[in-house]
C-alpha cells in the first residue's frame, strides 16, 4: 500500500481540513486494495501514525458516508506489534550471538501505551528472545517530550521532559533503547548524544538484525 502521510502532523497543527484529506486518501488506496482483498488489514510500524489511524471516525462523525468509510479503515489498523507474535518467532532462526553482551530496554510510545493500550505487548514478543539482556527501565511509558512536533512549539517543557526520560536510561546502563514511534526515535536519539554509547532503534529493526539470514 502507497500510502499518503496519516495527517497526524496537520491534525496537531490545528488543520482538520487538510488531517481530513489526507485521512480520505489513504481510505480511499485501501478501499481499492480491500475490493480485491476482503480480508486484508493494514499495518504500520509507527505507533503514533498507527494510533492516529485508528482514531480517523472522530474527524468524520458528521459526515455519514465516510464515517462508514473511516470505520471500516481503522478497525483494520493494525500497529506491528499487534501482528508479530512469539509463536512466529518460535519458528525463525534467532542469531542473539551479536547482543549477547548488550543491555537493551524498552521506552514505551505514549500512543502505544496508552492510546492504543499495548501494554506489555513488546515485552511479550522480545522478553523470550533476549531473555536477561532486556532490563526494566523505571517509568518505561512517561513521554520523552518529543510528543510530535511538541518538541519544535515547546522546547523548554520538552528538554525538561526529555532530560528525565533520559537519566531513566542512563540508570540502566543500556546499551540500546528500543522505541515504536518515530516521534520518540527522533527525541531520545537527540538525547542519546549526552549518553556513551547508546544506540536508539526501533524494535522490529532489533528483530530484523537477530534474524538469521539465509
Amino acid at each position: 500500500m502507497n500510502n499518503e502521510c496519516c495527517g497526524l502532523i496537520a491534525y496537531n497543527y490545528g488543520s482538520l481540513k487538510d488531517a481530513k484529506e489526507l485521512a480520505l486518501k489513504n481510505i480511499e488506496i485501501a478501499e481499492k486494495i480491500i475490493k480485491n482483498n476482503p480480508d486484508v488489514f493494514i499495518v504500520g510500524d509507527c505507533s503514533s501514525c498507527i494510533a492516529f489511524m485508528k482514531s480517523y471516525p472522530q474527524m468524520f462523525i458528521d459526515e455519514e458516508e465516510n464515517y462508514r468509510k473511516a470505520i471500516d479503515f481503522s478497525s483494520r489498523v493494525k500497529d506491528i506489534i499487534e501482528v508479530v507474535k512469539i509463536e512466529d518467532l518460535k519458528n525463525i532462526d534467532i542469531d542473539t550471538e551479536n547482543i549477547k553482551d548488550l543491555k537493551i530496554t524498552i521506552h514505551h510510545s505514549c500512543k502505544a501505551y496508552n492510546d492504543q493500550g499495548l501494554k506489555d505487548n513488546q515485552e511479550k514478543v522480545l522478553k523470550p528472545i533476549l531473555k536477561e539482556n532486556l532490563v526494566n527501565l523505571e517509568e518505561s511509558n512517561m513521554c520523552c517530550g518529543g510528543a510530535g512536533a511538541y518538541s519544535f512549539t515547546k522546547p523548554e517543557l520538552s528538554n525538561k521532559i526529555l532530560t528525565r526520560k533520559i537519566s531513566n536510561i542512563a540508570k540502566t546502563q543500556s546499551d540500546v533503547v528500543l522505541v515504536s514511534s518515530t516521534s520518540c526515535l527522533l527525541q531520545l536519539r537527540y538525547g542519546a548524544k549526552t549518553m556513551y554509547n547508546t544506540k536508539v532503534i526501533h524494535y522490529i529493526q532489533l528483530i530484523d538484525e537477530i534474524i538469521k539470514k539465509n
